[in-house]
């Protein structure tokens, strides 16, 4: 069996911290409960063949549990105020600097 680095409740903790929709770094369009759902699945699949230690590589087991059910990560869109022109920010990223990554004159 693996060392786990941390307990169920917490591990479910760290994944909300990641996914969830309210306040996770990458936002999942799904609820916590779903998200908490997707947890109980990766914790007995691991249990199962002794693969699961709570970690990083188990978290990104959950986020592609939840895209294989067709839920996705969120993008986050904001506009911001630059003296007297307005951006949207798409994930964090300025507008401009977006469109000039899709037309490939920003590597």
């Amino acid at each position: 069996m693996t060392d786990l680095l941390m307990g169920s409740d917490e591990f479910e903790s760290y994944v909300l911290s990641f996914y969830s929709k309210d306040n996770g770094i990458y936002p999942f369009d799904c609820s916590d409960d779903t998200i908490i759902s997707a947890v109980f699945f990766v914790v007995a699949a691991g249990m199962n063949n002794e693969t699961f230690a709570a970690d990083s590589t188990d978290r990104e087991k959950v986020r592609a549990v939840l895209e294989a059910v067709g839920y996705r990560e969120q993008v986050a869109t904001r506009r911001i105020h630059l003296g007297d022109y307005d951006r949207v920010e798409i994930g964090g990223v300025p507008e401009i600097a977006v469109t000039e990554i899709l037309r490939g004159e920003v590597v």
